[in-house]
């Protein structure tokens, strides 16, 4: 919100040609560049077009779960909070810190942490997924969840279905069978 608002009056006041507004909207683009939410030579329309999604995802708490350090989002704000998790070395206790591009990649568990054993229980394990990855197995679960049962899936079901009427044909008759004697 903050960053589409101030595009927006940026946008009114460059095209007056303030001087100013120029220089404002530059420190505004290589900001939200740096923090790897917009691509390099992007403009003021392209902060407009932003989306709540992509300043979350930027935060700390959502890129150490999706880096594997953390079992969920939950978690890794648990982690976060409780000191075990550091960037380029120093403990960032704050969730929602806006971790730049050239600090994603110095994300770890701090030294003084027990996590930092990769024996720990709690540790989630070692197979690291990258965060489009992520993001991408996240998506497909919840579009499995919503989407409707495929035809072998109904047939699955129907052959359930049928097995289970004929069980209980048979046990219906067996009982008769023990009623007559």
């Amino acid at each position: 919100r903050k960053y589409r608002s101030q595009a927006r009056s940026l946008l009114a006041k460059v095209d007056r040609g303030d001087p100013q507004a120029k220089k404002e909207s530059k420190q505004l683009l290589m900001h939200l560049t740096r923090l790897n939410i917009l691509p390099l030579n992007s403009n003021l329309d392209d902060v407009l077009a932003l989306n709540t999604e992509s300043i979350l995802s930027r935060r700390l708490q959502t890129i150490t779960y999706l880096k594997g350090f953390s079992k969920t989002p939950r978690h890794a704000r648990q982690l976060i909070v409780h000191g075990h998790i550091t960037i380029s070395g120093r403990k960032v206790t704050v969730p929602s810190y806006l971790v730049t591009k050239d600090e994603e990649n110095e994300i770890a568990y701090a030294p003084s942490s027990p996590l930092n054993e990769t024996m720990h229980p709690e540790r989630p394990k070692a197979d690291y997924t990258s965060p489009e990855g992520k993001i991408k197995e996240i998506k497909e679960k919840m579009k499995r969840k919503t989407e409707t049962p495929t035809a072998e899936k109904k047939e699955e079901v129907e052959a359930k279905e049928k097995e289970k009427k004929e069980k209980d044909t048979e046990k219906k008759k067996t009982e008769k069978k023990e009623e007559k004697k």
